[in-house]
């Protein structure tokens, strides 16, 4: 009885100690008919999954995706920073920022084998919405996130 007293005592601490955090699902919806390919897909749902993260959601990105995301963050259009100092900092600058609670693909456009714009609409964690088009490019047989406006 005594050590499952302690034992009890120890996972308690545990929990006190690591937190009980839990990680809050984007939801990623399409309202088209078709998408390009699975490859597509998963990209757009991996980058949007990771959207809160910019250590997550670089490997669905382009270099120059993380250089605009930074330079539209920071003000700093210099170049002079690394691509993994950028990452940090914009890391550094968003960790607090307003969290994206869902995405709806609403339009797909191919506008050559190389590059597709996506038309979307997020839902932000204090449900205020917004449109945003990106642009996606193949590179390396891979699907990148490369623009948005």
């Amino acid at each position: 009885m005594k050590y499952k007293r302690v034992i009890i005592f120890l996972i308690f601490v545990i929990i006190c100690i690591t937190g009980c955090e839990t990680t809050k699902i984007i939801e990623v919806s399409y309202n088209v008919k078709e998408i390009p390919n699975e490859n597509f897909r998963v990209t757009i749902n991996n980058y949007f999954k990771n959207f809160d993260d910019i250590r997550r959601w670089k490997e669905y990105s382009t270099e120059t995706f993380i250089k605009r995301a930074y330079s539209w963050c920071t003000g700093d259009y210099s170049e002079d920073a690394t691509i993994d100092e950028m990452i940090e900092i914009y890391y550094e600058l968003n960790k607090n920022s307003l969290r994206l609670k869902s995405i709806e693909i609403n339009n797909i456009k191919v506008s050559d084998s190389d590059e597709i714009l996506i038309e979307v609409t997020r839902t932000w964690e204090n449900n205020q919405k917004d449109e945003s088009i990106y642009s996606l490019l193949l590179e390396n047989e891979e699907w990148k996130f490369d623009n948005r406006m």
